[in-house]
């Protein structure tokens, strides 16, 4: 029998956040606890990205970390999340070559969670990196062999 092998892999949750004024305020008031990965304009708009610390292991657990310091923000942070245009969750996912499928869900807990700070969800395709197969370990180091 040949062993199932993922067709694609989980790789994080970026917290986007895009607005017609600036995110600053909202940016210190998210990091920490996040690790803010962007600032700037993007588009013509205000654009800021985060990263849960040490949440890797699945997207609800990176999804919980970010709802959390979303939902202890202070009034007035809390007021710029609210205003902003665009409030998403944003599913890293390592796409797989061929056609095996791929299935990545989401816990009722999170969902509602997601709502309840007036997110919503969207997922980005990565391509697997160049020289090796999907889903595969890096080549041992031989070295000294």
């Amino acid at each position: 029998m040949i062993p199932h092998r993922p067709s694609g892999a989980y790789l994080n949750v970026d917290l986007e956040v895009r607005a017609d004024f600036d995110l600053s305020a909202l940016v210190m008031a998210l990091s920490p606890p996040l690790f803010n990965l962007h600032t700037g304009l993007a588009d013509g708009v205000y654009f800021a990205s985060f990263e849960a610390p040490a949440c890797g292991g699945s997207p609800d657990e990176a999804i919980g970390a970010l709802v959390r310091a979303v939902a202890s923000l202070q009034r007035h942070p809390r007021s710029l999340w609210d205003r902003a245009a665009d409030r998403v969750f944003d599913i890293g996912i390592e796409q797989a070559r061929g056609m095996l499928p791929f299935a990545l869900g989401l816990s009722q807990e999170t969902l509602r969670a997601i709502a309840d700070v007036g997110a919503r969800v969207a997922f980005t395709l990565y391509p697997p990196p160049k020289g090796r197969s999907p889903n595969k370990p890096p080549p041992k180091n031989t070295a000294g062999r």
